[in-house]
């Protein structure tokens, strides 16, 4: 899988890779992942806040995720039309190569439609289905459209409350020898570390940070790309 950083082609690769059930982790860094990287403190849409004093052990661990290398393992990146200095210091400190890098919002935005209609249904076609999301999140509602077999709820401030997570995913996919099935994180800056972590363990999976693309179905927390905003129509480039 290569990307060539432009906003539709990215998505259509990724969309091919699930589609052949590809292994590969995807791991998104904007604004919120910036800030921490950084350690600088920072409370996000969703009201999470992190403390550079007290949450130090996890900008370890999400810097590591950044400054991952591995052939299987792709980012996502704030781009420069949306945030350039960002985009700036993503591009000179990550570890991925630029062919394992692409948008961060490379699932919303004008490919939200595109993530719903094509994307979605696609998931359904795995093994077994992972979410790791909200703890209150709608699930009547969202198994409408997707077949969760395996459900992980979280706090608001999972990076805080719900590290112990990490270790347990590995060890039930590693008892269970699970494969060949698709872990979905909508869990915040945690998903960038599931996503680094449990690659890095077991290759015989999908992972993949989709953010607040879920939302429209099991929170009330919508985002401008799904209420037919100012960005829904947004076509991002590098």
């Amino acid at each position: 899988m290569i990307f060539t950083q432009k906003f539709t082609e990215d998505f259509n690769v990724i969309k091919k890779n699930i589609k052949e059930h590809k292994k590969f982790a995807f791991s998104k860094y904007a604004d919120g992942e910036y800030h921490i990287l950084m350690n600088q403190p920072i409370r996000n849409i969703d009201n999470w806040f992190y403390n550079p004093m007290e949450n130090y052990n996890f900008y370890k661990l999400l810097y590591d995720s950044f400054t991952f290398e591995n052939e299987g393992y792709y980012i996502g990146i704030s781009c420069p039309c949306c945030d350039i200095n960002t985009h700036k210091w993503y591009m000179d400190n990550k570890g991925s190569s630029l062919g394992n890098t692409t948008f961060a919002n490379i699932f919303v935005n004008n490919n939200y439609e595109m993530f719903t209609q094509e994307l979605l249904p696609l998931f359904n076609t795995y093994k077994r289905i992972f979410l790791i999301a909200n703890e209150n999140s709608n699930l009547i509602k969202l198994k409408e459209v997707l077949d969760i077999t395996d459900f992980y709820g979280i706090g608001f401030e999972g990076f805080k409350t719900n590290l112990t997570l990490i270790n347990e995913l590995i060890s039930k996919i590693d008892y269970e020898n699970i494969t060949d099935s698709i872990f979905l994180f909508c869990a915040g800056p945690l998903g960038n570390v599931l996503s680094h972590k449990l690659w890095d363990n077991n290759k015989n999976n999908t992972y993949i940070d989709i953010g607040s693309t879920l939302n429209i179905w099991t929170e009330k927390n919508l985002r401008d790309y799904q209420l037919n905003g100012i960005y829904s129509k947004k076509i991002c480039n590098f």
